[in-house]
């Protein structure tokens, strides 16, 4: 009988153990469905989003109380996107997919600190797009660029000129844009080319450039990085390229 009993016991122990080391089934996304759990550092959630080629997802993840990462491999099992936002415990992580080939496409997560708290996050599908809908949208002008404010003063003084306006970009599209040129054309009274600057990635204002990462569906100000010229340079007309 002491035999049996300890058997027994050794068992029960073994299977509670391989019980706790498996990772929950993966839940399927579903249009118009949001789903929260509860998750505790060292634990990793499972989702699939079946996606056709050449459509267009957005799936947002909603920390509350917890700073998580969404990672996002293929139908091959290939990495394709890492989510952190800079927001910490609170905030969305949203994830954009186009998809290059059909099939399942999944998204992990876990807790960015192992020694954080457990806390709550929610996880939905907020817009899908199809091939179609998706190579239409991608022919239009879903960027726009205007300045604030409406009215630019050139203010002067012994050395210099000054503008005192900045850009607004509106993404209207459905995917993350990254700023990396701006380029200034300065032309004189008889529209020929008087001046000529840029900035890029490398050059004297690379971290600000950087910073400039335009969410989709999302409005941000971007600061002028030519707002003072020589006074002998002739502002009659300003050409910018971005």
């Amino acid at each position: 009988m002491r035999l049996g009993t300890l058997i027994f016991v050794t068992l029960f122990c073994i299977s509670n153990f391989l019980f706790a080391q498996q990772s929950p089934q993966p839940l399927y996304l579903v249009k118009g469905k949001t789903i929260e759990k509860l998750l505790a550092p060292g634990d990793k959630h499972n989702y699939i989003l079946a996606l056709n080629k050449g459509e267009f997802a957005k799936v947002v993840a909603m920390q509350k109380g917890i700073d998580i990462v969404v990672t996002v491999t293929d139908p091959d099992q290939k990495k394709i996107k890492e989510v952190d936002s800079p927001n910490g415990t609170s905030g969305p992580e949203p994830a954009f997919i186009l998809a290059e080939t059909s099939g399942a496409y999944h998204f992990e997560i876990k807790s960015l600190d192992p020694n954080a708290k457990p806390g709550n996050y929610t996880i939905e599908i907020q817009r899908i797009i199809t091939a179609a809908e998706f190579n239409l949208r991608n022919t239009k002008n879903d960027i726009t660029i205007s300045v604030k404010p409406n009215k630019v003063y050139i203010v002067k003084d012994q050395s210099n000129q000054f503008l005192n306006f900045d850009f607004i970009l509106d993404n209207k599209d459905y995917l993350d844009i990254t700023l990396n040129t701006i380029e200034v054309s300065v032309f004189d009274e008889e529209n020929k080319l008087a001046h000529r600057d840029f900035v890029n990635l490398y050059s004297r204002v690379s971290l600000e450039l950087n910073k400039n990462v335009l969410k989709a569906q999302i409005s941000k100000m971007v600061y002028n990085p030519f707002h003072t010229f020589e006074k002998s340079i002739p502002l009659r007309k300003l050409h910018y390229t971005f």
